[in-house]
C-alpha cells in the first residue's frame, strides 16, 4: 500500500525524482486531510505526475519561446500539436 514516508526517503537525482517526491508529498497531505481515499492513492499519484510533467514541458517551451522571440509561433505549435495528441 501507500507509504506516507516514501517522499522523505527519496534523494533527488534529477527532475523525475524531484517531481515524484513533490507528488508523493501532495498525496500524503491529501490523505492526511482525508480529501482522497487511501485506496485510490496510486491513481491520484499517476495523474498528478502526468500533470506536473506536462506543466514542466509547457513552461519550458514558453520560456524558450520568450528567449527566442517566437511566442506567437509557439502558441500556434502548441495548439496544433496538442490537437494531434488528443486523438
Amino acid at each position: 500500500m501507500f507509504n506516507p514516508s516514501y517522499f522523505a526517503k527519496l534523494k533527488p537525482k534529477g527532475i523525475k525524482n524531484m517531481v515524484d517526491s513533490i507528488c508523493n508529498f501532495i498525496i500524503y497531505k491529501l490523505n492526511k486531510e482525508q480529501i482522497i481515499q487511501e485506496e485510490k492513492n496510486e491513481i491520484y499519484l499517476y495523474g498528478l505526475q502526468l500533470l506536473m510533467a506536462t506543466l514542466i514541458k509547457v513552461v519550458g517551451l514558453f520560456v524558450l519561446a520568450i528567449i527566442m522571440g517566437a511566442v506567437k509561433e509557439s502558441i500556434i505549435f502548441m495548439i496544433f500539436f496538442s490537437s494531434l495528441r488528443i486523438q
